[in-house]
């Protein structure tokens, strides 16, 4: 995949992706234990705005960013 004419080993942006996952699955208990889960939230949101700008349409990232910023508002 490119981003500003750079090439991404598929390989690098699927396990990229999946870490992210895994701490978007940190949220949840984070929150229930009353743990600083906005700090997570806002760390997880920063690297897909960051994504989103460097691979634009390549990548949707819409519904994940949209439930995060929600839980704000919760």
């Amino acid at each position: 995949m490119k981003a500003r004419n750079v090439e991404f080993d598929n390989k690098i942006i699927v396990s990229d992706l999946r870490r992210l996952i895994n701490q978007i699955w940190k949220v949840l208990p984070m929150r229930e234990n009353n743990e600083d889960w906005q700090r997570q939230v806002n760390m997880v949101l920063i690297e897909l705005y960051g994504l989103h700008a460097m691979f634009g349409d390549q990548l949707d990232f819409l519904i994940l960013i949209s439930k995060l910023e929600g839980m704000h508002e919760s």
